[in-house]
């Protein structure tokens, strides 16, 4: 992996996995939905670009700031570390990767509020609002469980600088463990 993370210019295989992950939750986030609500006659979902409704065939498409905003954040958490190579990029990049999950939980947030009332989903029309109550089942998306691991991941990194992956290191444990085997004092 090493040596694809080199020929790809990226230099670390840590962040050429971080750079992989961004990319994949960017593409899951606007191909699949990130909350989803659907029943018989009723769908309501949660994607990259909005909120989509769906009521008997109907379409309605809502574009939400906030989507759009995370989904920039999440690119800049990818894209940052390749293209500026720094200690800071890596900083850089968790602090977009957690704005880009709080704001995608800031958009489910918007979505619970304006969007469901009483038991009730509200589908926006040209002159108000109808009000719907069917019964309905809640789905989790992919893109908000990848969101949580691409945070994870910028976390790793900017702690450790990029380099949590010991390549053609022992790790330190191991190093420890067979120091200890072999009788010889740690305090050197």
């Amino acid at each position: 992996m090493r040596e694809v993370a080199e020929r790809l210019g990226v230099g670390r295989a840590e962040i050429g996995a971080q750079g992989a992950l961004a990319l994949a939750l960017l593409t899951s986030y606007f191909l699949l939905p990130t909350y989803q609500l659907t029943s018989t006659i009723y769908f309501q979902s949660v994607n990259g670009l909005g909120l989509e409704i769906d009521f008997m065939g109907h379409r309605t498409h809502l574009l939400l700031a906030s989507s759009l905003a995370s989904a920039t954040m999440f690119a800049i958490s990818g894209l940052a570390p390749i293209f500026w190579r720094s200690k800071y990029s890596l900083y850089l990049s968790t602090l977009a990767a957690s704005l880009g999950t709080s704001l995608t939980f800031s958009t489910l947030v918007f979505r619970e509020r304006y969007f469901s009332y009483n038991g009730f989903s509200i589908l926006p029309t040209v002159d108000g609002a109808f009000y719907v109550r069917v019964p309905l089942t809640q789905e989790l998306g992919p893109p908000l469980y990848l969101s949580a691991v691409l945070l994870g991941l910028t976390v790793m990194n900017s702690w450790t600088g990029g380099r949590w992956i010991p390549w053609g290191k022992e790790p330190l444990i191991d190093r420890v463990v067979s120091q200890v085997v072999r009788g010889i004092s740690l305090t050197r």
